[in-house]
């Protein structure tokens, strides 16, 4: 098998995906009158969680090509389903690093205190896995700490926990809750197949495992909980990402079965329970692979972020650390990817239609 490159570096989430087809058609409006957004999930739906300290620095922060002003963060798919819903821009819950990181690469670097943010509903993190604490860049993942950022990783079952602690133990009847994740599980339990420490078949039984460990903790600790109105964004197509396609088309088989293993288990443990709105956004995704310009992509399988742009940025080549001073040469505007698994800004653009759509269908926008 061609070597499997999943990223247990600096890049922590399920890619991205988008759907309703290039511009036009998004639904507005806010039939139900949500009066909050409450969001769970990894770096596709983090609205800052390590933008502090040296990230924010370099100009990073977001998971996308960021605008190297945190004042006025790059928009992530949250951002344009709040403004359509007439609710406030989302928030991280929490913000900081790790503080067993050092961070050391960076002049200055160094863990940023864990800061609660009250009234902040976002508690997604880039990294994040549906329950195993340990992700993408925690500082247990590297041969050397110093070349970690520090990532803190909250499962989604801490996050969730998090949520109803700071409110009440439930969810109120007109907030609309999102969830996605599942990405991380995969690059984690594809880095162990590659490091030989665990079979395919293992890997996969365990995407299985944590498909139906989400809907379980959505059935009982969100919907059971009092959530009328669940967002459940299943995983992309990852095999086709810049990431997947440099595994070959053995080790994109391989990342495939691991994705339809996690989402056919969400869906059968999500099926018949009320409240959840599922988007699927696999399906979409490899119909936007296939017809990327209907979508208005004019690229899809390189990284719009460049790994030598700016020397003195080590961060530069992923996400969390990418902006418009250290991007590729040309437009990079419709690019689909800002690094081998993150979304650019229009990208999340069309994550917002495509969830707007799903909305639509449901009734409740």
């Amino acid at each position: 098998m061609k070597k499997l490159k999943l990223l247990c570096g600096l890049l922590g989430s399920a890619l991205l995906l988008a759907a309703c087809g290039g511009g036009g058609g998004e639904a507005t409006g806010n039939k139900i009158g949500f009066t909050s957004l409450a969001s769970f999930g990894d770096s596709l739906s983090d609205a800052g969680t390590h933008a502090v300290g040296s990230v924010a620095a370099i100009g990073g922060g977001r998971y996308t090509i960021n605008s190297g002003n945190p004042a006025t963060p790059a928009k992530i798919w949250l951002d344009h389903l709040s403004a359509q819903l007439g609710l406030p821009a989302p928030c991280a819950a929490v913000t900081g690093l790790n503080p067993t990181s050092t961070f050391a690469m960076i002049p200055g670097g160094g863990s940023s205190p864990v800061t609660v943010k009250a009234g902040c509903t976002n508690h997604a993190q880039g990294g994040s896995r549906v329950s195993n604490p340990i992700g993408p860049a925690h500082p247990l993942t590297a041969p050397n700490p110093n070349h970690v950022v520090g990532q803190l990783t909250y499962p989604l079952t801490q996050q969730v926990s998090e949520y109803l602690g700071r409110n009440g133990g439930s969810f109120a009847s007109k907030t609309l809750v999102t969830v996605m994740a599942g990405g991380n599980d995969a690059f984690m339990n594809g880095a162990m197949v590659q490091a030989l420490l665990m079979t395919p078949e293992t890997a996969v039984a365990n995407m299985a495992t944590a498909g139906s460990e989400l809907a379980t903790l959505i059935k009982n600790e969100i919907v059971g909980k009092g959530a009328k109105y669940v967002l459940v964004v299943n995983l992309p197509d990852i095999s086709s990402s810049p990431n997947g396609l440099e595994a070959g088309p053995t080790g994109a088989a391989f990342t495939n079965q691991m994705v339809q293993a996690f989402n056919t288990a969400l869906s059968a443990g999500l099926s018949g329970v009320s409240g959840v709105a599922f988007a699927d956004a696999y399906t979409t995704s490899r119909d936007q692979f296939r017809n990327a310009a209907a979508y208005g992509f004019t690229n899809t399988t390189n990284r719009a972020c460049s790994t030598t742009a700016a020397p003195t940025n080590p961060l530069q080549g992923a996400a969390l650390g990418c902006n418009g001073g250290n991007v590729i040469a040309g437009d990079v505007s419709r690019y689909m990817f800002a690094d081998d698994v993150h979304p650019t800004p229009y990208a999340h653009q069309q994550l917002a239609q495509f969830a707007a759509k799903v909305l639509a269908t449901a009734g409740w926008l």
